[in-house]
């Protein structure tokens, strides 16, 4: 063959290389996923009349879980008293709505209030106490999808 050729050749394979390469991954996370854009089922939650619902009610708190798949989980948590132990598999993060409570991770204990974000490890355990006269009110957002055996 000659150079003009196979340079031709090498060009259209690349291209077509090119292509392969960005349409087939498309495919297969459509495939797996759904629509990647449009109407996915996005919803919007009136937090404060949630934490009027709780579905869980413990002693000590009282808990729901508002929005769980296999990949993400949120829960929201009113601490009345304490939480023993909150173990999640995934990386997680606690957003404090309303009131104060102590945090302990391992043996570092921290005082959290309204506001506050506190970035937890995955497998980490982790105490939530409340602090003053009102009830905490946290949410939990999960890279990993929410299990009851996961709060105690």
């Amino acid at each position: 063959m000659k150079k003009k050729v196979q340079r031709r050749l090498f060009v259209l394979i690349f291209i077509l290389g090119l292509v392969v390469g960005i349409l087939v991954p498309i495919e297969l996370i459509k495939s797996q996923f759904g629509k990647i854009t449009g109407n996915s089922g996005e919803r919007i939650y009136d937090i404060s009349k949630k934490f009027g619902q709780l579905d869980v009610d413990k002693v000590d708190y009282k808990y729901s879980v508002i929005e769980k798949n296999d990949f993400s989980s949120t829960v929201i948590l009113r601490v009345d008293g304490k939480v023993n132990s909150l173990k999640i598999a995934s990386k997680y993060f606690i957003y404090v709505n309303r009131g104060r409570a102590d945090l302990t991770v391992g043996s570092k204990k921290v005082e959290i209030s309204a506001g506050n974000v506190a970035s937890i490890s995955p497998e980490s355990t982790v105490k939530i106490e409340r602090v003053g006269d009102s009830p905490a009110e946290l949410i939990i957002f999960s890279t990993g999808s929410f299990d009851e055996k996961m709060i105690s």
